[in-house]
């Protein structure tokens, strides 16, 4: 049975770091929301001219899904740091 060695705690991200991550993150939400617009409105368009299957359907739900998954790494981010969206939000 090999041996396990426990590896030290993780340092804390210096606050430089952690800024530039926040604010690179805040980049790709904006990015994400204005892609989930556009997914959200060819949805729209494609159901009010005949209401028939969408592809653009599939899209719009991984727009949704990425977006989630990108206000959910600023949250573990903030978190991490001690902050909440709102605090980082005040602060920009």
């Amino acid at each position: 049975m090999p041996h396990v060695v426990a590896s030290p705690p993780p340092l804390p991200l210096p606050p430089w770091y952690r800024r530039r991550a926040l604010d690179d993150l805040e980049r790709l939400v904006e990015h994400a929301e204005a892609e989930l617009g556009r997914h959200l409105a060819t949805v729209e368009r494609s159901a009010a001219a005949d209401g028939g299957p969408c592809p653009a359907r599939a899209e719009l739900r991984l727009a949704e899904r990425r977006l989630a998954m990108l206000r959910h790494s600023r949250e573990l981010l903030l978190l991490a740091g001690g902050a909440r969206h709102e605090d980082h939000l005040a602060a920009a």
